[in-house]
């Protein structure tokens, strides 16, 4: 498998809520997702860092869907008292690594 990445940010001076991830599962089985937390500046930094850290535990632990959401959601809200913190979206999926035929 071949990935590559670029990511451009808005400002260089004020870092956003912007996160991606590509990691291995179980066997031959891959998880990505991208997401967007509300907010700029240290506050949505910090929510960024906790959303990318707890959807990747939890989609390595269970990859149901609605598990990880489950997951995420309980951490957030429980990390991050003020409600303009607490918005996140994420697109999320998967697949298996096919070794080329030889």
């Amino acid at each position: 498998m071949t990935t590559a990445s670029l990511y451009h940010m808005a400002s260089p001076d004020e870092v956003g809520g912007d996160f991606y991830d590509l990691f291995p599962l179980s066997g031959d089985r891959w998880g990505f997702f991208l997401g967007d937390v509300r907010g700029k500046g240290v506050a949505a930094a910090a929510v960024t860092a906790t959303a990318r850290y707890t959807l990747r535990a939890a989609a390595v632990y269970d990859s149901d869907p609605v598990t990880v959401l489950r997951n995420l959601n309980t951490v957030v809200y429980q990390d991050y008292a003020a409600p303009e913190h607490r918005h996140c979206t994420y697109i999320a999926g998967g697949g298996r690594h096919h070794e080329p035929l030889q």
